[in-house]
């Protein structure tokens, strides 16, 4: 379960708030969007696990499927965006969960975290809570106008929330792995 959640962790991280809104916009339209989105991805899950050299074929593996995952929404040009949004955030969460399974059968150490077990699971509830955020723009984009001028919270959402989960992910990224280079040096 620890691999899996660590992998899981930094799929949020980096389609969350390490993506900006600009690479969200080029990654829709742009095959350099997803490279650049991926190569973030690949990045922040070596930096999520312990000797990520040694267990490179499990990195470029998941960065070759989430490339493969988000450059097909170049393609197939959604016309549904939440539906697309929670399709592809499950095709994530499967592809996880293979390479998972995959690191289990392949290697007779599996790959570990950097991060102890609670401070794992507490990140990965707090980045969870970050794609809902996300869910719920792109839910109050998809609203008329007019439903959304008759409602306050709406409003937020649809004109703050972005930018709310965006600094928040990148405090919790800061947080996770600035505390874990302090903790190291005390143990």
């Amino acid at each position: 379960m620890h691999l899996f959640f660590t992998l899981l962790l930094a799929h949020l991280f980096a389609d969350f708030p390490l993506q900006s809104d600009r690479l969200a916009r080029l990654k829709k339209t742009s095959l350099t969007g997803v490279t650049i989105h991926v190569l973030i991805y690949v990045a922040v899950t070596a930096l999520m696990l312990q000797q990520p050299m040694t267990y490179w074929p499990l990195v470029v593996g998941l960065g070759a499927l989430h490339y493969v995952i988000d450059a097909a929404k170049i393609l197939v040009k959604p016309q549904h965006e939440v539906r697309y949004f929670v399709f592809d955030q499950v095709l994530h969460f499967v592809s996880v969960l293979v390479v998972t399974a995959l690191a289990h059968q392949f290697w007779h150490v599996v790959p570990r975290g950097i991060l102890p077990d609670p401070l794992l699971y507490i990140s990965f509830g707090c980045a969870f809570g970050l794609g809902f955020i996300v869910l719920c723009w792109l839910w109050t984009n998809a609203l008329s106008d007019d439903q959304i001028r008759q409602n306050v919270v709406l409003q937020w959402i649809k004109h703050q929330a972005l930018l709310f989960e965006q600094r928040i992910g990148l405090v919790l990224f800061a947080i996770v792995f600035v505390g874990q280079l302090v903790v190291k040096q005390f143990l």
